[in-house]
């Protein structure tokens, strides 16, 4: 016997094929699945960025005084980590900062040193200022760590 949606010309047949509730399901687990991916990288890149921030702040602490920071970018207004140029640098310790000076702006390019977990020492850097104009931080550092 037929059922009443095959004698109903306003009702058409179903064919074969996933149902809408199997196809909301399979939705449902890819967008949660992405949504847990999202997760976890945006807090891993919060974590980074946090541990950066701290760097970013024992750096700036650490060349307060630095003769050729003080000359020409000014006392340390705002440093903020570049976690892109940083990744791209060759060093493993070479961080670039991008600072605000009370006289210029700038990027910060420079190499730590960890001396506790708590405090990074700057032990070569380079200051390369919005103008173009680039100064060594210390007087005959040499060239950049490689």
């Amino acid at each position: 016997m037929e059922g009443a949606d095959d004698l109903d010309p306003g009702h058409p047949k179903r064919k074969g094929g996933l149902s809408r509730g199997c196809i909301i399901g399979i939705v449902l687990a890819v967008a949660l699945s992405c949504g847990g991916i999202t997760t976890c990288i945006g807090g891993l890149w919060f974590v980074t960025d946090f541990g950066m921030d701290m760097v970013a702040d024992q750096v700036a602490e650490d060349l307060e005084h630095n003769p050729v920071v003080l000359e020409h970018l000014g006392r340390i207004v705002e440093i903020d980590a570049n976690l892109g140029a940083s990744m791209r640098e060759t060093g493993e310790e070479v961080f670039v900062f991008d600072v605000v000076g009370s006289k210029a702006s700038g990027v910060l390019i420079v190499e730590t040193v960890s001396i506790s977990g708590d405090y990074e020492e700057v032990t070569w850097g380079r200051l390369e200022l919005s103008s173009g104009e680039r100064f060594d931080l210390f007087e005959g550092q040499g060239k950049k760590p490689r």
